[in-house]
């Protein structure tokens, strides 16, 4: 949304170079999956989804919210994800 919103040329940019077959779907988008344009028409919900998130009392990292309560290592995030 950054670059949408302080670059909008450049995010034109990035649309025009997204190729996708309207048949099969198939082709190149910066998000698998999705084009930019289908995530411009979420904008609004992913904006309302991360000022939630900043306002949560629930400080913790989402790796952290993953751990479960215990000793048992499998139960613990990778090393890397932790990170």
């Amino acid at each position: 949304m950054g670059l949408h919103k302080h670059h909008p040329k450049l995010f034109q940019k990035a649309i025009d170079f997204e190729k996708v077959d309207p048949n099969t779907g198939e082709g190149y988008t910066w998000i698998n999956g999705m084009t930019l344009n289908e995530l411009l028409k979420k904008k609004e919900r992913i904006l309302t989804f991360a000022s939630n998130r900043k306002s949560s009392k629930d400080n913790r990292s989402w790796q952290e919210k993953l751990i479960e309560d215990g000793d048992d290592i499998e139960d613990q995030g990778c090393l890397i994800c932790s990170l």
